[in-house]
């Protein structure tokens, strides 16, 4: 680590240059951007491997050839006073910004990632990186939607971020060229934690799920967070072997390939998320029973959020939803929609006028984490 240190403070600096990093639970993406634009360096890593935030960071700065002028790290965690941020699904050092900047002569901050998601959607483009995926019954299909944008993400955590700003601004009912532009200037990002919210079971099989996880985490009492239930750090394996015990189906001849896939992947210590999702799609029994139990508790917590911070419209995004044709399977799973509506219960008829859109691009995060680098540089952050 000392040889890579020394190694970087010997880099030229070039001032044109902003870095800008996305890490999440299972990956890591950087990019290096210069004033016009146009990306220097990128690169990616696998978080499971990597030993920390800060060496990912050096690592890039001595591929590029040189230091950027500023850097930002979007990170799964809460920032605390000093900008440092212990990563919520990984055992490593607290990342702090000041040490990282000290050793390497290069300024840096952090970010909480769904901040960095929600900036990052001020600059997303239109139609491409945007797909309604679910539309209430008394939606304006011409209405431009107004009030804030509530962006919830589905990936190794489960995390929401509230924009001061309304849809309208930007995306798909921007106006042209708009959404190409810098953010707006007075745009405000609301972050949370709010995957680690008490998840209260709906029916009795998720009453049943919640004993499980119980059981599992040794924890008769305090609450059962929505991210334990249904992250993809964690949850979809509780989820899995919840819906594997007690039954014989995974010792049928018809299972032979996904008990493989699954020791596979429990051996590589990886999630069991992308096993699940596809396996649902394909009706492979566990698979659809697990994903009929997250589609429920998903639309207990969009609701939930929904209901407090009264969006003009819901912007989702993460790993697990991106995945090929998981997110219309979810919205358009029959557990979904009256969970979600929350039928025979107050402001049903306000959920009934909600749109979901699904942010398709996987950079959306990157793209905020340059736009908070280059709101640093110029002093407007």
């Amino acid at each position: 680590m000392f040889q890579l240190l020394q190694g970087i403070q010997q880099l030229p600096q070039r001032n044109d240059v902003v870095a800008a990093y996305d890490v999440g639970g299972t990956n890591a993406r950087g990019r290096l951007v210069d004033s016009d634009g146009c990306i220097v360096w990128e690169g990616t890593a696998d978080t499971l491997g990597a030993n920390s935030v800060g060496q990912f960071m050096g690592l890039s700065y001595l591929r590029a050839g040189f230091r950027p002028a500023q850097a930002v790290a979007a990170l799964a965690g809460p920032p605390q006073a000093d900008g440092s941020i212990q990563l919520t699904n990984r055992n490593w050092p607290r990342f702090s910004p000041q040490d990282i900047a000290e050793s390497t002569n290069v300024p840096t901050a952090t970010i909480n990632d769904l901040a960095a998601m929600a900036l990052g959607l001020t600059v997303a483009g239109h139609d491409g990186d945007f797909r309604e995926v679910w539309t209430g019954s008394r939606h304006d299909q011409l209405r431009r939607p107004a009030g804030p944008t509530l962006v919830l993400n589905a990936g190794s955590g489960i995390g929401a971020a509230l924009v001061n700003q309304p849809a309208a601004c930007f995306g798909p009912w921007a106006d042209a060229g708009e959404a190409e532009s810098s953010p707006l200037p007075d745009i405000t990002v609301l972050s949370s934690e709010a995957g680690h919210t008490t998840w209260q079971p709906r029916t009795k099989e998720e009453d049943r799920y919640l004993r499980y996880l119980r059981q599992t985490l040794k924890r008769r009492q305090g609450p059962i967070t929505v991210e334990e239930a249904l992250g993809g750090c964690c949850g979809f394996d509780h989820l899995f072997d919840f819906c594997t015990q007690q039954t014989r189906w995974l010792t049928t001849l018809g299972a032979t390939r996904l008990r493989r896939e699954v020791k596979k992947y429990q051996r590589q210590r990886r999630p069991l998320g992308p096993i699940i999702t596809a396996g649902a799609l394909e009706y492979r029994y566990p698979c659809l029973r697990a994903m009929n139990i997250w589609a429920s508790v998903w639309a207990q917590y969009m609701r939930n959020l929904t209901v407090t911070t009264l969006p003009g419209m819901t912007v989702v995004l993460g790993g697990v939803l991106r995945a090929p044709n998981v997110a219309d399977s979810v919205f358009r799973n029959p557990n979904f929609s009256p969970t979600y509506l929350g039928n025979g219960a107050a402001h049903s008829d306000l959920m009934a006028a909600q749109v979901v859109m699904l942010a398709t691009s996987d950079e959306i995060g990157l793209r905020g984490a340059v736009v908070q680098a280059r709101r640093l540089q110029a002093g407007t952050a």
